[in-house]
Parts: C-alpha cells; structure tokens; sequence
C-alpha cells in the first residue's frame, strides 16, 4: 500500500474513533456550573439518559408519566423513584408491566452505558451510585412546556446546573450511527428553545417525596397541605359537600390566575400556597389555619390561563367571627430555620364586646410574599363585595357560598 493511502486510512480512522466521543462542550456566555458532587451526578444523569431518548415508546412513557402528576396538581415533573421503585410510588403512571421498559432502560445505561463520560470529580466513577442518588434526592425529569410536544420529535436532555440566575444551560442528544459508532453531541439551549422544542431537565425536586400525599390511595392532603388536583376542581366535590353540609357560611376560593413567573425555568412552574387564618368556633380562644397548595406550570402562567379551584378556605365563618387573615405565598419550601413571619391580629365580637385574637403566619425566606391581609365577615356578606384580587402577577377570587 501507498504511504499516502495509508495517511489518509489512519485518518480516516481517527475521524470514527473521535465520532464516537462526546464532543468539546460549548459552555453558554452566562454559564457558571456549580462543581459539587450533586451537580456532577445531574450532568452524568442527562448524559446518560440521552442514550434512551432514541427510543419513541420510552419517550411516550415519560409523557404520560408528566400528565399524570399534572392530574394530581404537581409539576411537569416524572421522579426517579415512582419509576424505579413503582411499590412506593404515590401516583399511578401505567401498569407495572408497561412501566418496566422504562425503568430497565434506566438501569441498563446506568450500569452499561456506551458513553465515554468525562465528568468525574478527582477521576471518581459515579455511575454505580446514581440509581440510589436519583431515587433518594428527589431527583426528576421536568419536561417544560410538554404539551407543545407534537409527538415525533425526541428529547434533548439537560441538568439544573445549580447556578443563580442562569438562563441557559447545557444540553446533550445521542446518536446511533450505523457500524456501532454513536456520538453526544452537546447544545446551548434557552427557554425559547424549550418552548418549542422537546426538552428534559435532570433537576432536584425542592419538595420531599416523604411530604406529598399518597395519590394513588386517594389522598389529597399531607401535612397540612391540600394539593389542588383536577378532580378537585369541582365545587360539588365529596370533601367539600362533607365539610360544609352543616355550614350555614362557607367561604371558598374560587380561581387562581397567575401572569408572572416566579421561578427560573431551569428549576419548574410556581407552587402557591393560599393560608386562610380564622378563629376556631365554640371556642373563640385560639385561631386555626387552613393551607390550599396550587401548582402552576410555566406554560399555564406564559398563556395566563384561569385555574378553578372551589375549595372551603373557612367552613363555617360565624358572625362572630369579625375577621379572617390571608397569607399568599410563592413556596420553594426552603429550609425553615429562621423563618419568616407575619402577625395577624383577628377581631372577634363576643358576650357583647369585641376582642383580638392573635395568629402568626409563617413563611420560609427564600419564600416569595405575594399578599397578607384581613377580611371582615361584614364585606364578603355584602353584595357590592369585589371578590377578585392581584397582586404580583396572581389574582385570585373568594366568595361567599
């Protein structure tokens, strides 16, 4: 063989070894990755979920999973652990027979990957580890915008690169070629992008599985907080027609709109929890709270579309009951140490005077403060009552049933 025919044949083969590569990643002009060994676990995580994105049925499994916690009143969100460990998941996506390929897809390219990573920290190998670090940290895929999806075009998988204020991030799409040779490539991509394209995100869910309610079994409340599904939006709900059916004034909120996002995209939708503070009846010494949880996704806030909502805020606002307090607030659900507070006296008229009765209302600081304030039972009775109110880019109606 010629020595010009044999340059251009370790050429050639060079190119294919070198295909088969990740590709020198672009970073994005505002890009700042944090290091730390959480981030690097996101950033292996997408890159080695591309490998199944390929596949269309797999794609059309997580879609469902997405509605599905959409139906329960949660984010476009599929954790890791309701696929990999389906005996504890609290919602329901398919059976477990359908539910298997995706998981064994998963565990397949957690352990067998054809990529060549290049993320480690100190040269360290975190692929053994990642089944049990996306199923205890509350790790997920969020698909935003998902019903933009027209069904044909696949995935480009991205990670929350735990960096303020970021707007672009990096994303990664595999390809198999033919004669076994696959390739990463690797793309800057934006919100924009996002809205009209397929997009997942490997990010960390800011809520703790432990603290949502088991939907499978009917649940619709944990610790406090009732989620707002869409079964529940329905003013003839059960719950409702059993809280109120002795009721003679039941105060309800009505609807939630939100225009304004209160999140970087990166990381979801908004989570609002409406607190309703009233004064316990027959007792009139101490006050009692009741919080309603609405989360919203960027694509209903981007369209400015009107949630309903129809949930008792009191069940039973007796006269003298003179106030009750309102607390709105966006919710990371942030460390609670040092939290927030907001005091709220209410009035209350009994043996023929009128008192105050002390609440507190708390909020986490990384918590966003949309709206406080105090309603007299006087007004929401009255027919001139307005019952919508803004604030912030959420508006909200109440009434009296």
């Amino acid at each position: 063989m010629r020595p010009i025919l044999i340059m251009k044949s370790l050429v050639f083969v060079l190119l294919l070894l070198l295909s088969s590569c990740e590709n020198e990643l672009k970073e994005p002009l505002n890009y700042k990755e944090n290091l730390s060994e959480e981030v690097v676990k996101l950033k292996i995580t997408s890159q080695l979920l591309s490998e199944i994105a390929i596949d269309e049925n797999i794609v059309m499994e997580v879609k469902e999973g997405i509605e599905t916690n959409l139906s329960y009143g949660l984010d476009e969100e599929l954790r890791f652990k309701e696929v990999l460990q389906p005996q504890s998941s609290k919602i329901s996506i398919r059976s477990s027979n359908h539910q298997s390929k995706l998981a064994n897809a998963i565990r397949d390219v957690f352990n067998n990957s054809t990529i060549q990573l290049r993320t480690s920290i100190n040269g360290e190998d975190f692929s053994g580890e990642l089944e049990e670090f996306v199923c205890e940290n509350n790790i997920q895929i969020y698909w935003p915008y998902s019903e933009n999806w027209n069904g044909k075009e696949l995935p480009v998988i991205a990670y929350n690169p735990m960096s303020d204020d970021v707007t672009e991030i990096m994303a990664y799409r595999y390809h198999n070629e033919s004669k076994g040779i696959s390739r990463l490539d690797s793309l800057v991509i934006d919100e924009e992008y996002a809205m009209e394209h397929p997009v997942w995100i490997i990010n960390k869910n800011e809520f703790d599985y432990d603290d949502i309610p088991d939907f499978k079994d009917g649940e619709i409340e944990k610790n406090g907080v009732i989620y707002v599904s869409k079964s529940l939006a329905n003013p003839n709900d059960n719950k409702i027609k059993t809280e109120t059916r002795a009721a003679s004034s039941v105060f309800l909120l009505g609807t939630i709109t939100a225009r304004e996002q209160h999140d970087s995209w990166v990381n979801g939708g908004s989570e609002f929890d409406f607190v309703w503070a009233y004064i316990v009846p027959n007792s009139y010494t101490q006050c009692d709270q009741k919080r309603i949880r609405k989360c919203i996704s960027r694509s209903d806030i981007k369209k400015g579309r009107t949630h309903s909502i129809n949930l008792p805020l009191n069940v039973n606002w007796t006269e003298p009951q003179l106030t009750n307090g309102l607390m709105v607030t966006e919710t990371d659900n942030c460390v609670r140490t040092g939290n927030m507070e907001w005091y709220c006296y209410l009035e209350l008229y009994k043996d023929n005077k009128q008192s105050r009765v002390f609440n507190c209302f708390y909020y986490g600081k990384c918590d966003e403060l949309i709206h406080t304030g105090v309603y007299w039972r006087s007004n929401v009775t009255s027919r001139y009552y307005n019952q919508k109110h803004a604030n912030k880019g959420v508006s909200w109606t109440m009434y009296m049933q």
